[in-house]
C-alpha cells in the first residue's frame, strides 16, 4: 500500500537528476562556451538575468493558472521546454543565444513548480520524504553530468555534444512523465491553496526562511556557474580537475539534502533554517576566499 501510494516518484527522481546532469555539464563546458562565442562575463550574465526573470515571472504568474493540469502533463512539458533550451544553448549562433536562456529560463521555473508541486502531493498522499529524494537527486545528476562531460571533453569530444546528450536525457525523462499513469493522478490531491505570492501576505513571518533560502541560492548558483570557470581559467585547472571540483560539491549537495528531513525532524523547522543560513553564510566565504 505505502508503495502504491509513492508512485511516480521514480519518474519525478529521474527528471530532476536529468535537470541537474545538464547543469553540470554546461559548468564544465562553460569556459569553452564563452571562447567559442566570444562572450564576456557581462554579456554572459545578462543572459542568465533574462533566464532568471523569465522564470520568476513564469512560476508567480503562469504556474498558478496551469495548477488544475494533470501532473504528468505539467512535469512533461517543463522538461520538454528546458530541453530545448537546453539544446539550443548548445546549437544556436550567438546572435540568437537568447532564445535559448528564455526558453531555459521558462523550463526552470516550470520544473521548479510542478516537479516540486508533484513531489509534494505524493509526500502528502504517502506520508513519508519524497521531496528530500528529488532535490538530492537534482544534486547526484549533477554529480555525474560534471564526471562524465571532464571525461568527455579530456578525450576529445566537442562541448557542444556533451550538452545535445544532457538534453536529450531530459527528453527521455519528459516522455518517462508523460507516459506515467501514477502521476496522472496526483493532480486530485492538492495542497491547502493555490501556489501564489500572496502567501506572505497571509504569513508575512515566512518571509525570514524565503530571504534564507533566496541568498542561499545566491550562493549555489554562483558554485553551479562560475566554479569550474573559476577552476580553469584562474587556478590554471585542468578540464577534469575542474569537473570533479563542482563533482565534489554536487555530491555534498546530494548528501546534505538526503538527509534534510532528519536534521529537518530532529532540530525543527525555526533551527534548522538559522543553522542552514549560518551554514551557507560560511562555506560560501570560505570558497570565495580559498585559493
Amino acid at each position: 500500500e505505502r508503495s502504491r501510494s509513492r508512485a511516480g516518484q521514480g519518474v519525478l527522481v529521474f527528471g530532476y537528476a536529468s535537470y541537474g546532469a545538464f547543469w553540470g555539464s554546461y559548468v564544465v563546458v562553460f569556459a569553452d562556451f564563452l571562447r567559442d562565442h566570444d562572450l564576456s562575463f557581462s554579456q554572459v550574465s545578462l543572459g542568465f538575468t533574462a533566464m532568471s526573470v523569465i522564470s520568476i515571472l513564469l512560476m508567480t504568474f503562469l504556474a498558478p493558472r496551469l495548477e488544475p493540469m494533470a501532473r504528468n502533463i505539467s512535469v512533461a512539458v517543463a522538461l520538454t521546454v528546458h530541453a530545448i533550451g537546453c539544446a539550443a544553448i548548445a546549437l544556436l549562433p550567438t546572435e540568437l543565444l537568447v532564445i535559448a536562456f528564455v526558453l531555459m529560463g521558462a523550463g526552470t521555473g516550470l520544473i521548479d513548480v510542478f516537479v516540486n508541486a508533484a513531489g509534494n502531493e505524493i509526500e502528502q498522499r504517502s506520508q513519508a520524504p519524497v521531496l528530500q529524494w528529488l532535490h538530492a537527486s537534482y544534486g547526484a545528476g549533477g554529480f555525474v553530468g560534471s564526471l562524465l562531460t571532464g571525461l568527455a571533453l579530456t578525450g576529445g569530444a566537442p562541448f557542444r555534444a556533451a550538452l545535445v546528450v544532457a538534453a536529450a536525457a531530459q527528453g527521455a525523462a519528459a516522455v518517462a512523465a508523460w507516459r506515467s499513469r501514477a502521476l496522472s493522478t496526483t493532480g486530485e490531491v492538492r495542497p491547502g491553496g493555490r501556489m501564489s505570492l500572496s502567501v506572505f501576505v497571509a504569513r508575512p513571518s515566512l518571509l525570514a526562511p524565503a530571504l534564507v533560502v533566496m541568498f542561499a541560492f545566491f550562493v549555489e548558483g554562483s558554485m553551479d556557474v562560475w566554479s569550474v570557470l573559476f577552476l580553469r581559467e584562474t587556478l590554471g585547472s585542468s578540464v577534469l580537475g575542474g569537473a570533479a571540483g563542482f563533482a565534489a560539491f554536487a555530491l555534498a549537495l546530494t548528501l546534505g539534502r538526503s538527509f534534510a528531513a532528519q536534521v529537518l525532524f530532529g532540530l525543527g523547522y525555526r533551527r534548522t533554517v538559522v543553522l542552514s543560513g549560518i551554514g551557507s553564510l560560511s562555506f560560501g566565504l570560505i570558497a570565495v576566499v580559498a585559493e
